[in-house]
């Protein structure tokens, strides 16, 4: 195999690749680098980009909402991104496809026995209830989730999630049909109801988007580009991190990296063994050493660095159960030199307060760029208040101590 990257030459690449050095880029070139940012909590979208631009929140609100370069959809894992146009048609293609039918036939299994349409018929009320709910939209032209209800009262039904369970609750279809309409590719979110911190916005059809129907693409095909991409961000890194991160079959992983002709190195532990990995060809000569400069950032809950691998212990060592949620949903951390190290919060009165783990590992130095990089985030954010939807508990045990 011959090439070995180390822990430090890791390190390094992800602080150049994932734009932890530098603030020149635009909104979707950091975007189309990071292969999507994370957006099941909108805030993360705006304090990634906040950690890698020099941007407000208006401009950012502008290219969501205004230009229309970007795309927010369900991908990977099921999970909402926000992509440039391009890389969300390949995303779609590579990932939402492969999961599609399986989401109608789960919507159809849970409402059996609930009432809410004859037995037998549950997967053709499904259809009739997405393409009632379709032409709704396209007739508004924009519409809220509660707006659409109106129109098509079969939204409203309400069904029971884990019946018998502590989890157990009733909603309506609703937000069911909305994700399957998403995650086909006929509708997108548009604006938030609210100020950029709000999670509901309102629908509007693909073409109001794209001035089309959303692109096919061969998934073969996709699923080898998305594989180069992730390489060229995320590379080295191992046919778990890629299977974990795209949500694939362990046979559509290997064939992606057959595919985009992947080639195999070894990566180092901190505590000297190597694993094998993968890098795009000429990766594996890219030596590339630690900064002599120390670059710290303090990056939101999910950001796309933190939730980039599987395999995480060359970045966040044995203080992972401090860092994520029991789910393993990270929340905001501090980063020095590829590494993260802590966990920021914001407190009621707008303050944000740290805390770095194992501080006396850190100069006075690092620690004053921790501090010089709260004051910015607090400055940018001025009266706005946040809280993350994942709290790790790190994150937590700062906010009680508010």
């Amino acid at each position: 195999m011959g090439v070995t990257i180390s822990v430090e030459q890791r390190r390094a690449r992800l602080v150049e690749r994932h734009f932890l050095d530098q603030r020149t880029n635009t909104i979707e070139d950091v975007a189309a680098a990071l292969v999507g940012l994370h957006s099941s909590d909108p805030i993360s979208v705006y304090l990634a980009l906040w950690a890698r631009l020099d941007v407000t929140p208006a401009e950012i609100s502008h290219v969501l909402y205004g230009q229309r370069s970007l795309l927010r959809l369900h991908a990977m894992r099921r999970t909402l991104f926000v992509a440039p146009i391009d890389l969300a048609v390949t995303m779609s293609a590579a990932c939402t496809q492969g999961y599609l039918a399986r989401e109608h036939t789960k919507l159809a299994t849970l409402i059996a026995g609930q009432g809410v349409c004859p037995p037998g018929d549950e997967a053709a009320f499904v259809e009739r209830t997405c393409a009632a709910t379709l032409a709704a939209l396209r007739t508004r032209g924009s519409a809220t989730t509660s707006e659409l209800g109106v129109d098509v009262p079969d939204l409203t039904k309400k069904v029971s999630y884990a019946p018998g369970t502590k989890w157990g609750t009733s909603m309506s279809i609703a937000a069911r049909i909305m994700f399957l309409l998403a995650a086909e590719g006929r509708i997108a979110r548009g604006k938030p109801l609210g100020s950029w911190v709000a999670s509901q916005y309102r629908w509007t059809p693909i073409e109001t988007v794209l001035g089309g129907e959303l692109p096919d693409r061969d998934p073969v095909a996709a699923r080898a580009d998305l594989a180069r991409h992730w390489l060229a961000s995320y590379g080295p890194g191992t046919s778990a991190d890629l299977q974990w991160w795209s949500g694939w079959t362990k046979g559509h992983t290997t064939a992606a990296l057959d595919a985009a002709s992947a080639i195999p190195v070894e990566v180092e532990s901190e505590d000297g063994s190597s694993s094998l990995a993968w890098v795009l060809p000429g990766d594996d000569t890219d030596p590339r050493q630690p900064r002599h400069e120390t670059c710290v950032r303090l990056l939101p809950g999910l950001d796309p660095t933190i939730m980039g691998w599987k395999q995480r212990h060359w970045y966040v060592g044995d203080r992972g159960s401090e860092l994520f949620d029991r789910n393993g949903n990270a929340g905001p951390t501090i980063w020095v030199d590829g590494r993260a190290v802590g966990a920021w919060v914001q407190a009621a009165n707008g303050e944000i307060l740290t805390h770095v783990l194992d501080e006396h590992d850190h100069d006075p130095a690092t620690l004053q760029l921790v501090h010089k990089q709260a004051a910015a985030l607090q400055a940018w954010l001025g009266d706005t208040r946040i809280t993350h939807r994942f709290r790790s508990p790190l994150e937590l045990d700062l906010a009680r101590d508010a």
